[in-house]
Parts: structure tokens; sequence; C-alpha cells
């Protein structure tokens, strides 16, 4: 059930403020809800819902915490301007019930309102950003498209101021092309569509002085030759054209006399391009030599533990280390030459599995970690062992295995030196505490097997070792009076056997019922008794008791608490004695239903015996 928490609050003619004390709680982990009406605050495992006096702005709340002092703070606004002078508003149950709900749909349609603006409000910021993106990126395409615009037109004035500096550098391309030094670079195919045209100039009406060159001296007008698909030019069917007038200015004449010897070298070179044979040369590309190669040894980091890294549990194996770093030189798992892993070669590491596995109450798988441990231990070990035995011991206890529980624990005594001295060391002391726990368990044994001398001698023994221990004590003093109970109980059995004198062997079983009153065995023999004496009633009563008692299943409460329940003898849950029991328990009750003519009663079904 959630609890309310403390608190506190002020209020002046504007607003209210709330104080909460928290106590062990995490401040991070609080759920608020304020509407106008209602404050809810939900910090497990306190609940606080407050029905406010008056309305107040939920959009308002400013909530502040105090993690050092465990403190919530929340403060809020009042709609309208007055004292409360009460914090809560006190009407019936049903009213309070439907201003909550009310202000709550309030919450909500106002949630959803502010939702949808914000919803519209992120939508316009998305348009708002695209547009502007737009603008940008037509910005920068207009100014791509004024600087393209630019360059074509200061292009095409330089075209018409020279119109001799592009044909002039049109031959010294091709001139660049035929050298010879270039012959033996492959071209690459040109396509039928895409015809190459080289422009060349004719030659000049040159007179015998260079420097008497006259006007009327005119160039020969530009010819396009057109490359073929073998790479040669066509001279041979290009046509004649008229001469061009003379140039107008003496610029354009300097133009034309300069780049008169490319022009004649670029035709004399295509003129010879045309008379050879186009020269194939392949092109031999030297690969380089195969590298060189080489061997890099990788190790791995040395470990104890060999478990591949997605097995390995890295904090348990360095916990483990750190507790038994005094033995880590000593076992064969860490400088291990053989085949064998360290779960079968380290005594100390089985061991600590049969710990966890102990602690997991996987008895079972305990028992065969320690089973190991003691096979890996040598003989010497004695410490070792006996402290795998002892474990081992208590795993058989507790799968109620008492025959074996009593040979280990005897053999772990053997193993252990003379502990009187309790001043000799720590190690006396452990081994001191090792055979007080020995001594019990194998008395506990004793006494599951019904051997309550053997079992009282151990308990004696511990309560010697122990006598500041009250439970000794008192599991001692119990241990008496079952043997006193398992007398009289064997009285009873001789004189019942015997068939004579029924009155006093119920009277036995009734003195041992009276010290131990959980015994099944007493009661399903004194209901014989009662039966042989036709006491049906008797019988039926002492025969459903000890049906209850075996349901019950007294044994598995073994370890738990001590007392009776914890001595109590009786055959494992399951077992095939257990069904016999019941099965004779059933039949004499049955017996007695039959005698008084309770023939409905007398019936009983098949799960009765499970």
């Amino acid at each position: 059930m959630p609890l309310a928490p403390r608190f506190t609050w002020e209020e002046d003619a504007s607003s209210i403020v709330l104080e909460l004390h928290l106590p062990g709680t995490a401040l991070r982990n609080i759920d608020i809800y304020v509407s106008d009406l209602v404050v809810k605050v939900n910090a497990a495992p306190y609940v606080l819902l407050l029905d406010l006096q008056d309305a107040v702005d939920d959009a308002s709340a400013v909530v502040k915490s105090n993690p050092a002092s465990n403190l919530l703070r929340i403060s809020l606004q009042k709609q309208s301007s007055r004292l409360w002078k009460q914090l809560e508003c006190q009407d019936t149950k049903k009213a309070l019930r439907e201003r909550r709900d009310a202000s709550m749909d309030r919450k909500r349609e106002s949630e959803t309102a502010l939702s949808a603006k914000r919803k519209e409000r992120k939508h316009q910021e998305e348009k708002q950003t695209l547009r502007a993106q737009m603008a940008v990126d037509d910005a920068n395409r207009q100014i791509l498209t004024d600087l393209k615009a630019e360059e074509k037109e200061r292009e095409e004035k330089l075209s018409q101021q020279h119109p001799g500096i592009k044909q002039a550098g049109l031959a010294l391309n091709n001139q660049d092309g035929h050298l010879p030094g270039n012959k033996g670079l492959s071209k690459p195919p040109l396509s039928k569509k895409a015809k190459k045209k080289v422009s060349f100039a004719t030659t000049l009406h040159d007179s015998d002085d260079h420097h008497n060159r006259t006007a009327s001296n005119q160039l020969e007008e530009e010819e396009i030759i057109e490359l073929t698909a073998d790479g040669s030019f066509d001279i041979a069917n290009t046509k004649q054209t008229p001469p061009p007038s003379a140039p107008e200015s003496h610029e354009e004449l300097r133009e034309v006399e300069h780049t008169e010897p490319l022009k004649k070298a670029a035709k004399s070179e295509a003129i010879e391009e045309e008379n050879d044979p186009p020269v194939v040369q392949e092109v031999v590309v030297e690969l380089p030599p195969p590298r060189e190669s080489m061997q890099s040894e990788i190790h791995f980091t040395p470990r104890v533990f060999p478990t591949p890294s997605r097995e390995s549990k890295a904090a348990e194996e360095e916990d483990w280390l750190l507790k038994n770093r005094k033995h880590i030189n000593q076992h064969q798992g860490l400088n291990r030459t053989s085949g064998y892993d360290i779960s079968e070669t380290d005594p100390m590491w089985l061991k600590a599995k049969g710990d966890d596995f102990f602690h997991a109450k996987d008895f079972r798988s305990a028992i065969n970690a320690y089973t190991e441990a003691i096979s890996a231990t040598s003989n010497d070990n004695t410490e070792l062992i006996a402290t795998c035995l002892s474990n081992r011991a208590a795993c058989l206890l507790q799968l109620e295995e008492f025959k074996e529980c009593i040979t280990d624990c005897s053999k772990a005594l053997s193993h252990l030196p003379d502990t009187r001295d309790t001043d000799g060391g720590a190690s006396v002391l452990k081994h001191y505490r090792l055979k007080l726990k020995l001594f019990v368990r194998r008395g506990t044994a004793y006494c599951r097997e019904g051997q309550y001398s053997q079992a009282k001698a151990d308990y004696g023994v511990a309560y010697s070792m122990d006598n500041q221990n009250p439970q000794l004590h008192d599991d001692f003093m119990e241990l008496v009076a079952m043997e006193k109970a398992q007398e009289l109980k064997g009285s009873g059995d001789q004189l019942f056997r015997e068939g004579k004198e029924l009155d006093r062997a119920i009277q036995m079983y009734s003195d041992s019922l009276t010290l131990n009153p959980l015994s099944i065995a007493c009661l399903s023999n004194r209901a014989a008794c009662h039966l042989m004496r036709h006491a049906a009633k008797e019988c039926i009563q002492d025969c459903t008791q000890a049906l209850e008692l075996l349901q019950q299943d007294i044994g598995s409460k073994q370890g738990q608490d001590h007392g009776l329940a914890f001595f109590s003898v009786g055959p494992a849950a399951g077992s095939a004695q257990r069904r016999a029991w019941v099965v004779k328990t059933l039949v004499r009750r049955g017996a007695a239903h039959v005698s008084i003519r309770a023939f409905d009663q007398g019936k009983f079904s098949p799960e009765s015996l499970c």
C-alpha cells in the first residue's frame, strides 16, 4: 500500500508553495502531475494526491529538488489573487471525483491543443527553412550563370579583336601532336561521327626583300582539312579558295607574319603523316616486383582461466584470483602442459565452483565438483580434503542421503588434527570450527536415520565445544527427548507384535507421542491397536492425523529451523516406502469406517496416494 509523504505548504495572494519530504527516494524517478485543480506526486513508495481549494495555472509550475535533504519544492501561480486559508477542497467523495475528472479533462484538452500548436509551428519552421535553402540555391545558381555569361562574353570579344591568336593556337596544338617524339604515344580512336578539323594557313606571297614587303601581299584563306579514320589528312581532295583580302592594319599583318612559320611546319607535318603509314607501338608497362613476405607472431595475453571471452566473467575471475593468490603458484592450471583445463586440474577452482553450485541450491552439481576437487588434491593437503568432504556432506544432507553424509563427516574428522587447544592460532581455530560443523551435520544425519543414541553423542560433543550456543543446547535436549520417545515406541512395538496387553501398548505409544507428537509411525501403530480393540473412532483420528503429517512433508523442513520437525523420522516424499505408509494408513482408516458401517467415508481416491 502506498504511503502519504509528509509535506508543508505556504501561500500568498498570487502563489502557493508545496514542500514534500521524501526520504529514501531517488528524486530523479519522481512523476509529477499538475492540473488546474489537482496535484499528484508519485515517488515510490509515496503517493500524494491533492484536490486544491481553487484553480492554479498548471503551466506556471516550477519544481526544484534538493537531493541532500530529500526535499521536493513545487511552486504554483494562482489564477485568481486571493488567500485560500485551506489547501484542499472539502467535499463528498463523489463530488471530489467529478471535480478531479473535469480538471484532468481540461488538462488533457490543453495538452492536445498545445501539441497541435507545436506541430504547426514545427511545420512552419520546416517550410521557412526549406524556402530559405531554395533561395540560397537559386542565388548560387544565378551567380554561376552570371560568371559563365561574363566568361563567354569575354572570350567572344577576345576572338573578335584577335582572330589570328586562336588560329595559331590550333596550329601549335596540331604541331605538338605530330612531333617525332610523340609518334609512339597511343591516340584514342576517333568515332566516325566526331571528325577532327585542323586549320592551316596558306603561304603568303613574300617578296625577295623582306623589309620591302608591301600591303599588296595577301594571305591565303585558311583551309579546313578533315582527319580520316586511318589517322592521316586528305590533302588531295581539299578545295582551293581564293586568297583573303589584305589585312586592314599593320597589327593584323604582324600577327599573320608571326604565325606563318608555325602554319608551314604544321602543314608539312600533316603531309608527312599522310604519306607515311601509321605506326602503332605497344606500350610496355613494367610491373612492380612482388611484395616481400614476412611472418608476424601474435602472442595472446597469458591467463589462468583458458575460457573464451564470450564465456569469461572477468570480474569473478579477478575476485577469485585475489582470494586465492596464496595458492595460485601451486596449482597445475597456471603452467599446465597437459590437455586438461583448469576445471579438471585445479582443486581450488573446483572447490570454488562447488561453492557456487551450493549457493545456487544445485546440490548434485556441487557434489560432483567437490568430488573432483578431492580427486585432484594431493594427500598431504589434508585441510582442503577435509573442507571439501565437509561441504559435500552438507550437500548430501540437503538431498537426504544420510548414510553418505555420515561417511563423509567421519572421513573429514579423520583428516583434521587435534583442536583441543583453541589458542594455537588461526589455523587451529579454523579446524576447531570445521570440527564443530562436522559433528552437527553427522548428528543430524544420525537423527534422520533414527539412530538417536549416535546423534545425541555427536550433538553432545558439539555442545561441549561451543557451550555458549543456546541453539545447540536446545537441540541436544530435544534429542534426549527423542531418544526416550524412541525407547517407548520400541516397547510399544514389542507388545503390539505379541498381540498382548494392547492397552499397555497404546499407553506406550501415547507417552512417546507426548515427547514427539510428530511421529507418524507411533500414530499409525496406535491406530492399529485401536482397530484391534474395535475402537473405530480413535483409530480414525490417529490415521487422519498421520495422513496430514504425511501430506505436510515434514522432512523437507530440515535446515530451515530446528525443533521436533527437524528431528522427525519419515520416508522421503515420493519414495516407495512413503507410498507404502500412506496405503497402510488408508487401509486401517477404511477398515475402521467399515466397522461402523460408514461405507461412503471408507472410500479413497488414487490421488491420495501421491
